[in-house]
């Protein structure tokens, strides 16, 4: 499949109505966080046209970065950024794109000179975090009961139904002391 993986614009979210249609709270944070220029997110878009020759109106997966989160521990402004929200839409899933969009983040965070990059993945999720530790995401930095990317309407974060796993990898082996 032909495909582009590019920074991603306020305006995209649009294009990626079937990932935020049911959370307009957490939407509405993600672009004031963007526009102070502590979040940023990444896109992957289907080249491929239809039989009309019209590319597909929607995007094909997105993944955010945090580059300081009110947790620390997740994002520090400084050394560490957080990875949020990585969605691949159904009908692209299993055709690597997921692993071509972290492949495209990781060398962002690295090309800002960020050495360390954290995931969280929930306790009750164990397919996801067998690949987030495929990808590097092995050390355990600890358990969290409040989702500090995912709001309510007052634009609190909400707590989690289950316990979010906080996991890190170190993006230069030089680094880890």
């Amino acid at each position: 499949m032909k495909k582009k993986i590019r920074q991603g614009k306020i305006s995209d979210f649009s294009r990626l109505s079937w990932a935020w249609d049911n959370n307009p709270s957490t939407l509405k944070v993600f672009k004031q966080r963007m526009n102070m220029g502590i979040q940023e997110f990444w896109v992957i878009e289907s080249l491929e046209k239809d039989n009309n020759g019209n590319l597909p109106v929607e995007l094909a997966g997105e993944f955010h970065i945090v580059w300081d989160s009110p947790d620390p521990d997740e994002a520090d402004g400084e050394a560490r950024a957080y990875l949020c929200a990585f969605r691949v839409h159904p009908d692209y899933r299993g055709l690597g794109l997921g692993k071509n969009l972290m492949e495209g983040v990781l060398s962002r965070v690295s090309q800002v000179g960020r050495t360390q990059v954290t995931i969280g993945v929930k306790q009750n999720r164990p397919e996801i975090k067998e690949i987030y530790h495929k990808w590097g995401f092995t050390e355990l930095v600890k358990l969290k009961t409040v989702d500090h990317h995912n709001f309510n309407e007052q634009g609190e974060p909400n707590p989690t139904d289950f316990p979010i796993e906080l996991y890190l990898k170190y993006l230069s082996k030089n680094n880890k002391n």
